[in-house]
């Protein structure tokens, strides 16, 4: 394709044939078509699963909710449910950082009292730090705390990397109890 180009020397109009390039020298510019489906074709691979662990360094804000049955006898027989808030930091060299909340209340049904609780971590807003890897869609961790160092639960990875879920149960013996806890965990950037 020929572009012509216009000039006027004199008062005549000179004619003369350049060469097209309109998208320069060996590759689309930026804003192409081209450069815009390379794009859209990368994000798209996120979604469908193709994520590695650079993808899900970030923030999260943590929801979730955790119930408590707990026996013992009349005084300790207690039945629970709190709300979970925190958020989660995971950094680009396997570590990070967890902040739990958890509001909630027991009912203690065999003295027909309640009392207010905070279920979660037992120390509501402690940040804990961890270590984390990932691998074939699966975020696993160890959580260390005042208490020591324990393998935290695996959690299953979303869309895009940017929402993250688990769900496990925790059995005690002394005071025999058993916690059932979800964590759903959401980035918007």
């Amino acid at each position: 394709m020929n572009i012509r180009a216009a000039s006027l020397i004199g008062g005549l109009f000179v004619f003369a044939a350049l060469p097209a390039q309109a998208q320069g020298p060996g590759q689309p510019p930026p804003n192409s078509l081209a450069a815009q489906v390379a794009n859209l074709q990368a994000r798209v691979a996120k979604l469908e699963g193709n994520i590695t662990a650079d993808d899900l360094v970030g923030t999260y804000t943590l929801v979730g909710f955790q119930t408590r049955l707990r026996g013992g006898g009349a005084a300790n027989a207690a039945i629970g449910s709190a709300a979970l808030t925190g958020s989660l930091t995971l950094n680009a060299n396997g570590t990070g950082s967890m902040t739990i909340n958890g509001d909630g209340s027991l009912l203690f049904p065999l003295l027909w009292a309640s009392a207010q609780s905070t279920l979660g971590n037992g120390n509501p807003g402690t940040p804990f730090s961890l270590t984390w890897t990932y691998a074939n869609g699966v975020v696993s961790s160890t959580i260390t705390t005042n208490e020591g160092t324990s393998a935290g639960p695996d959690v299953s990875v979303g869309p895009g990397g940017r929402l993250l879920a688990t769900a496990f149960s925790e059995f005690r013996g002394d005071p025999k109890s058993n916690d059932a806890t979800l964590m759903i965990f959401y980035r918007l950037q």
